[in-house]
């Protein structure tokens, strides 16, 4: 008697190899968007600190240092196949002041789209991410 389990019933496919390497190149991305969080924070604000007495320019800094660290992230995990992605409107964002962007399904990856493109920008996200090892405070 076969065994049914080992058998695939019709409609239904094994996984192949798009999914695992999307699985393993989810897994990279997340480590490099932690390791990269980490070694900003233990190197360059520090560096920041020692190098750049005036506190206006050195938040400007840090600021545009981190879109550029998450414009890095994002083109990553493009070349690799995580997700693809396109940011319509930034121009005009970039010009606008005082606006109040909402996303429609909050999460991590909406604010690191828009603070790739938008660095001089102040953000709210849920207070559970203060719990958390990676991201908190």
């Amino acid at each position: 008697m076969a065994d049914s389990s080992l058998s695939l019933r019709p409609g239904r496919t094994r996984p192949g190899c798009n999914y695992y390497w999307r699985l393993v190149m989810t897994a990279v991305s997340f480590t490099l968007f932690s390791v990269g969080g980490l070694l900003l924070s233990l190197t360059w604000f520090n560096l920041l600190l020692l190098v750049q007495r005036d506190k206006h320019r050195r938040r400007q800094m840090a600021r545009r240092s981190i879109a550029w660290s998450f414009r890095c992230f994002l083109r990553f995990c493009r070349l690799v196949g995580v997700y693809d992605y396109r940011i319509e409107g930034t121009e005009q964002l970039q010009r606008d002041r005082g606006c109040l962007i909402v996303a429609n399904h909050p999460s991590l990856i909406d604010y690191v789209m828009i603070a790739s493109v938008l660095p001089e920008m102040d953000c709210l996200v849920k207070a559970d991410l203060q719990r958390n090892f990676s991201y908190g405070v």
